[in-house]
């Protein structure tokens, strides 16, 4: 059985295939979420850990001075 979209979605999908681009804006991230990302990212350069699990996680962190 063939599968059809409703016709009242139909429209803004159409304009997504045919533009590549989504008919909504996309909030972007404030300041302090940049800078926590940007801090998350230089961690991973500096140590490139991966955790399994939080508390190896939070063991890692013990020591650390947190940043407000």
């Amino acid at each position: 059985m063939d599968e059809e979209i409703a016709p009242s979605p139909r429209p803004p999908m159409s304009r997504i295939a045919d533009d590549k681009v989504p008919t909504v804006e996309l909030p972007r991230p404030n300041a302090k979420t940049i800078a926590a990302m940007e801090e998350a990212r230089a961690i991973k350069a500096d140590y490139g850990e991966v955790f399994d699990t939080a508390d190896e996680l939070l063991q890692s962190l013990k020591g650390r001075k947190v940043v407000k």
